[in-house]
């Protein structure tokens, strides 16, 4: 009965492989994410393992997914080397996470959270409130 036990917590790993990184103490964040696939990817492969239903699912990153992790990258990089910029006497970063990309609609609310982060930003900078152009 340890065995079955065991047999049947391994075979749930596999189909719950969140639960399996939770028992090992891993991450849960990627966990069963992505399959390791390694350095290439044959696209022969991939359709032989969707059309077999025998084969395990693999789960591959879309070019979407792949395109929006370069643009992370990227845009970390390039505000590291911002940051380090000596030129730059301040760097603002207005707290704008809870919007969404296509988000136009909340444009005024957005313009309105940037100015009030800037001003406060600015007094902590400056020691006094910034005259505004009328």
């Amino acid at each position: 009965s340890k065995k079955a036990s065991k047999k049947a917590s391994k075979k749930a790993s596999k189909k719950f492989p969140k639960r399996r990184a939770q028992e090992e103490g891993e991450s849960t964040d990627a966990a069963g994410r992505w399959f390791d696939y390694g350095a290439a990817l044959s696209g022969w492969w991939l359709l032989w393992n969707r059309l077999n239903p025998f084969a395990e699912t693999v789960r591959v990153p879309s070019m979407g997914e792949i395109n929006g992790q370069l643009m992370w990258v990227s845009s970390e990089r390039q505000l590291e080397a911002t940051r380090r910029d000596p030129r730059v006497d301040l760097l603002l970063s207005p707290p704008v996470q809870r919007f969404g990309t296509l988000d136009y609609d909340q444009q005024d609310e957005i313009e309105e959270l940037g100015y009030r982060h800037a001003v406060t930003r600015l007094i902590e900078r400056l020691g006094t409130k910034p005259k505004t152009a009328a």
